[in-house]
């Protein structure tokens, strides 16, 4: 037997012992997060690949301002804001993107405020008493267009505000437009004589494939995933790479893992949704309807909580934990 201290021409008989650390662990797992989502179009991160992100501000600064992954990396920093988190930029899809419509009508008798909620962000657009229809709704169109976070952009024609999302797909379906969340207790009326509906508009429509970007997470551990795309072939696709067989779950692999993501609807709705799925390594948390948070940023949001507490204590339930500037629906 060698040692590393002892000499071994030593002659004194005594018991010698030594501690060898050489083959010992010196660091544990960091417990990572992944966030997978879009970019803007013209945005300097490469598609398909794996980023380290630091903060909030280079996600802006990689991603583009407003884009999806911006935003999830913004809601995933509320609750989690020091773990080592990673993102995937995926391409768009080739289907449509959403639009919501706010159409004014009425002369305002009183100078005011507008304040229209994108998701979780007010925008206040000013009313001046005497603006007609068109002057309100282009003054909404500025206050939004200033804004480059917001998930939407904005025009406006003849009183009627038109805002689509920056990305086609499915997933605009999911951001919520409202008027005055706080209502009259919290100081948010429209202006008198200025009256605003929301609707929906064209629908979004159409997933990213996403066999790349499994692709590029290869063989990197990633206890927790966001997924903001809730289609059935975008779960389905996650579900093969975290399988028990062959997967992240696999005797071969030994990743692990959980993905999570989200959806909002009717009750109806998320039954119909929770019956296609039984995943053991995949989370699909439903919200109601009128919930005032886009579905990819509660993603990001439940899979930060997870994070944060599982790494301190894995037996730690999760389900209590509060997600961090998430606006629930109004009362």
């Amino acid at each position: 037997m060698s040692f590393n201290s002892i000499p071994s021409d030593t002659r004194v008989p005594l018991f010698y012992a030594e501690m060898d650390n050489s083959a010992a662990n010196t660091a544990r797992d960091s417990g990572a997060s992944l966030l997978i989502g879009h970019a803007s179009n013209d945005a300097s991160i490469a598609v398909n690949s794996l980023v380290l992100v630091s903060s909030v501000d280079y996600a802006r600064q990689i991603c583009g301002a407003g884009s999806q992954l911006a935003r999830m990396v913004g809601a995933y920093r509320k609750t989690d804001p020091f773990g080592e988190l990673y993102v995937i930029a995926v391409p768009e899809s080739t289907g449509a993107a959403a639009t919501v419509a706010l159409t004014v009508t009425g002369e305002a008798t009183e100078t005011g405020t507008v304040n229209v909620y994108t998701g979780r962000t007010r925008v206040q657009a000013p009313v001046t008493s005497g603006d007609d229809a068109a002057a309100v709704a282009v003054s909404i169109k500025d206050a939004v267009n200033a804004n480059p976070d917001l998930p939407f952009t904005a025009t406006s024609e003849a009183g009627v505000v038109t805002l689509t999302a920056r990305h086609k797909g499915l997933y605009g379906n999911e951001i919520p437009v409202t008027l005055n969340y706080y209502g009259f207790g919290g100081g948010e009326v429209l202006p008198a004589g200025v009256n605003i509906t929301v609707a929906s508009g064209v629908k979004g429509a159409g997933a990213p494939a996403l066999n790349d970007a499994v692709a590029a997470m290869g063989d990197e551990p990633f206890d927790y995933i966001g997924l903001p795309f809730n289609d059935t072939a975008s779960v389905n696709t996650m579900a093969t790479e975290m399988n028990d067989s062959s997967g992240r779950w696999s005797y071969v692999r030994q990743l692990y893992g959980h993905v999570y993501t989200a959806k909002t609807g009717t009750l109806s709705e998320l039954v119909a949704a929770g019956d296609q799925f039984n995943l053991q390594h995949i989370t699909l948390a439903g919200y109601e309807k009128d919930t005032q948070t886009p579905a990819d940023e509660l993603a990001a949001s439940r899979t930060a909580r997870a994070a944060v507490f599982i790494r301190n204590d894995p037996a730690r339930p999760t389900q209590t934990g509060e997600l961090v500037d998430m606006l629930p629906a109004p009362k």
